[in-house]
């Protein structure tokens, strides 16, 4: 395509994508139309922005600064935002544009800190009695009886 033609269908264009459609159709790279018009100099500025935005923009700032405070991780604000989980680069992105601090995020370690209710340990007296209410499967019962000496290896 000649450079004439290139640049009207730019100042016709309202978009890096609305220019793309137009120059090769349903196929092309609107990032090839973006540097040709970078290379070009020319003036993009008419291009009007997505007017699609992300639930996470349109949060008053106070309001999501509390539910990052609130939270223990990206997923965690996610979670408060969008009440299932989703990416969270966009929610990364607002924090690093809002500069909100995450030093109180966890990371990977979503448990480190938390007392977790989980199976309860029971103590050797408690279930090596008649009647036991405990129910621990076959494997373990034996390792814990070869733990404790109970048993000896053959």
């Amino acid at each position: 395509m000649k450079n004439e033609e290139f640049v009207s269908i730019i100042l016709e264009s309202s978009s890096y994508s609305d220019a793309r459609f137009r120059i090769y159709g349903v196929h092309g790279n609107a990032k090839g139309v973006k540097d040709r018009c970078s290379e070009m100099g020319l003036d993009t500025s008419h291009f009007q922005k997505s007017a699609k935005r992300s639930k996470v923009w349109t949060i008053d700032r106070d309001e999501f600064a509390r539910m990052v405070a609130e939270s223990r991780s990206f997923n965690q604000v996610v979670m408060k935002i969008f009440k299932h989980p989703c990416n969270v680069r966009t929610v990364k992105l607002r924090i690093k544009h809002d500069n909100l601090d995450i030093s109180h995020f966890t990371g990977k370690s979503w448990s480190k800190g938390k007392k977790l209710s989980g199976n309860k340990i029971y103590d050797d007296r408690e279930i090596f009695v008649k009647n036991c209410h405990v129910k621990i499967p076959g494997q373990r019962l034996k390792k814990r009886l070869l733990k404790s000496g109970f048993f000896k290896k053959r």
